[in-house]
């Protein structure tokens, strides 16, 4: 970074350490676990993903106060998805409880009006087929792109809108000549969040990820919107976050995601599928629920009874 733009971090970190330390306990995410771990405050780290999956395993300065900082943390909450449970498995962390991501449900789910014609499905996530050594860490993309053009060929109308972002868009592309599916498919380029929420609305079904097991933001999103979402959602994790498992298409192969196709095929299967998604978010991410984890995990560290 140019010099005058590390005077600013420097102060930006100076003030933020100082507002930390006034407080009597922490809740951190992502990258302010290392903040939170100079405050000499307890802290609480929550990991979002990319910090446990990622950050903590490089072989990198920032990699060695990320594990540090989880080594230091009061109570360290996370998906049990299979890279979150192998990573704390390798750095010697116990998940002291699930993490579920804050989402504000709205009060209905988005209407879905009159609709003819194909079913329109969206491919809003980054396209990111995997590298070696990145295993479970990608997208999958290809495995529902090839898993949908199967269903096309077969005669099922639906189109497809992908948006342009990520390391595998031209490979996308290509894949998607190779299949002779081109006619059905348009592309976006990378969109804002009210252009996002715009095209979930307008969509039958939200195709996510493929490879990592667990929720972000994208199917949370479309969920508490209404829409079917079909994703990689690891069952068993499910089972220590969730009182039951979400009713999503689910798979993370080409067969399984052809089944899940071919068997919530229609439009009023789909939008069935997208009001359950709905009232599965309000009864697993309400307020309530939410704050009441927030309460109990507080209290763990600071001794003090949950409604005080």
């Amino acid at each position: 970074l140019p010099l005058g733009a590390r005077i600013v971090q420097a102060i930006t970190f100076v003030r933020l350490l100082r507002e930390l330390r006034k407080a009597d306990v922490i809740v951190s995410f992502a990258m302010y676990h290392i903040v939170s771990m100079f405050s000499g405050r307890p802290y609480l780290a929550f990991s979002t993903g990319a910090d446990l999956h990622e950050i903590a395993m490089e072989s990198t300065t920032r990699g060695w106060l990320m594990r540090r900082a989880f080594h230091r943390a009061s109570s360290v909450h996370a998906s049990y998805d299979p890279v979150s449970r192998e990573n704390a498995t390798k750095l010697k962390l116990q998940i002291s409880a699930p993490f579920l991501i804050p989402w504000e449900i709205p009060a209905q789910p988005a209407p879905f009006g009159d609709r003819e014609g194909p079913i329109n499905v969206f491919m809003p996530s980054r396209q990111d087929w995997g590298e070696p050594g990145s295993s479970q860490l990608a997208k999958g993309n290809d495995r529902f792109i090839r898993a949908w053009a199967r269903r096309v060929k077969e005669g099922w109308a639906s189109s497809m809108i992908i948006v342009e972002y990520g390391g595998h868009v031209q490979a996308t592309k290509d894949l998607v000549e190779e299949l002779g599916v081109a006619e059905h498919v348009r592309y976006v380029p990378r969109l804002n969040q009210s252009n996002l929420q715009r095209f979930i609305e307008e969509a039958d079904l939200v195709a996510d990820q493929f490879d990592q097991g667990t929720p972000g933001i994208l199917a949370l999103q479309s969920m508490a919107s209404g829409r079917a979402v079909s994703i990689y959602w690891d069952e068993f994790s499910s089972l220590f976050a969730y009182s039951e498992i979400p009713p999503v298409l689910n798979g993370n192969s080409e067969e399984a995601l052809y089944a899940a196709l071919k068997a919530c095929a229609s439009r009023q299967d789909l939008q069935a599928r997208g009001r359950a998604g709905y009232e599965w978010m309000t009864r697993e991410y309400g307020r309530r629920k939410l704050r009441e984890q927030l309460r109990l995990s507080v209290s763990m560290v600071t001794g003090v009874p949950l409604g005080q």
